[in-house]
């Protein structure tokens, strides 16, 4: 895979907008509508035109998957299945399989960190540079099983293939097959790069919270069904930036 193009400035900023309105549990039409937004403004920065005919049904998850590893994946891991799930059978009725993922992060907003994201804004928009230096054909493995996700966040930023990346990484962590290369080319989400920086990040977090499970939060059969009043949730602040803020060292 080539190196990815980048997020528009606009984008970004829209996609934080409605991160913001999920956070504050604002009603799904507002969140909606913010969606539509931060799709518009993808839509429009592209250069690829035949890209955005097909925008209904492509690029309106763009800033669901962008929301989602940002914010939620470390917190939220099954949340990523029911994701792709929608994404592949949302081709025929977009509207309705983002409206059902909008609900699902409404319901988990306090199981989220802006670590991926201070992390993706270091790298990408902020043109950060490295804090630790490496021999360059170990900078990235290094950097990744470090706690030096600052340096790992450029590196990854840099690189133009993600997917060999991903195979050295994962046989490195010991991670096994669920999250397999095979398993992660199946993700809809074409942000690789994206997608190993969050789970890099949650590798990191403490092994206690894994242990209990206590962070894994999945959209079951009877909630994806139920229509629950999302009026009466509160939001409360979370504790994890400041549990991890190591990782930003």
């Amino acid at each position: 895979m080539s190196k990815q193009t980048e997020y528009s400035a606009t984008f970004i900023r829209k996609c934080e907008l409605l991160f913001q309105d999920i956070r504050e549990n604002k009603p799904l039409k507002i969140c909606i509508e913010k969606l539509r937004e931060a799709q518009e403004s993808e839509t429009h920065s592209s250069a690829d035109a035949s890209a955005s005919s097909s925008s209904s049904s492509s690029t309106i998850f763009e800033p669901l998957w962008f929301i989602y590893y940002m914010y939620f994946a470390i917190h939220n891991p099954k949340l990523e299945e029911y994701i792709n799930m929608k994404h592949a059978a949302g081709a025929n009725d977009p509207d309705a399989a983002t409206a059902n993922i909008l609900k699902n992060m409404i319901r988990r907003r306090a199981y989220t960190s802006t670590l991926v994201f201070q992390l993706y804004m270091y790298a990408n928009i902020q043109n950060g540079t490295v804090t630790y230096i490496y021999p360059a054909s170990a900078s990235v493995l290094k950097s990744l099983t470090s706690c030096h996700l600052k340096t790992a966040a450029v590196v990854i930023h840099k690189q133009q293939s993600i997917e060999t990346i991903y195979a050295d990484y994962i046989a490195n962590a010991s991670l096994g097959t669920s999250v397999s290369p095979s398993r992660l080319s199946h993700i809809k989400y074409t942000r690789k790069d994206i997608i190993l920086l969050a789970l890099v990040c949650y590798m990191k977090i403490d092994e206690i919270d894994i242990n209990t499970k206590g962070i894994f939060i999945s959209a079951t059969k009877e909630e994806i069904e139920a229509s629950p009043s999302l009026q009466s949730l509160q939001s409360p602040q979370s504790p994890y930036d400041e549990k991890y803020k190591y990782l930003l060292t």
